[in-house]
């Protein structure tokens, strides 16, 4: 959906507050939901379609005709596709840059993530001082 759209404003300045209905600008709406062949990903689809927004579905399992193949491990797969969809770094400016998205998964490993018991350190650390332990008690009273 392009063009202008009614949206309500907040005005605040101290000692006054009023509600107003202003005409804004609505550049072209995109999103590109990775995963719409599963159950999840069909809703999260479905929900940006029904709220006017140019949706785009990938996926790997039963894919066509509605939604466009794509395996997420295969690198000229994931390039192909972005660089069919346009993803861009200022999308109210509508700017045709194509960015080069990268996976950071630094923040998966501290989690744990890939372990058998990914959160066992996290819970035991925030536990650890209601744990019977001699060593804490130690240093806690006395």
């Amino acid at each position: 959906m392009v063009g202008r759209e009614k949206e309500l404003a907040i005005h605040f300045v101290p000692g006054n507050c009023r509600l107003e209905e202003e005409e804004v600008n609505i550049p072209s709406r995109r999103v590109l939901v990775t995963g719409a062949t599963g159950l999840l990903g069909r809703a999260v689809y479905k929900e940006f379609k029904q709220n006017n927004w140019h949706a785009f579905g990938c996926g790997y399992r039963r894919a066509r005709p509605k939604f466009e193949q794509v395996n997420l491990l295969d690198s000229d797969a994931v390039h192909h596709i972005v660089y069919d969809f346009q993803i861009t770094d200022s999308p109210v400016l509508g700017a045709l840059r194509p960015r080069n998205a990268q996976l950071d998964c630094s923040k998966l490993e501290t989690l744990g993530i890939g372990q058998r018991t990914p959160f066992r350190i996290g819970i035991k650390e925030s536990l650890w001082p209601f744990l019977i332990d001699k060593r804490w008690r130690q240093t806690v009273f006395h």
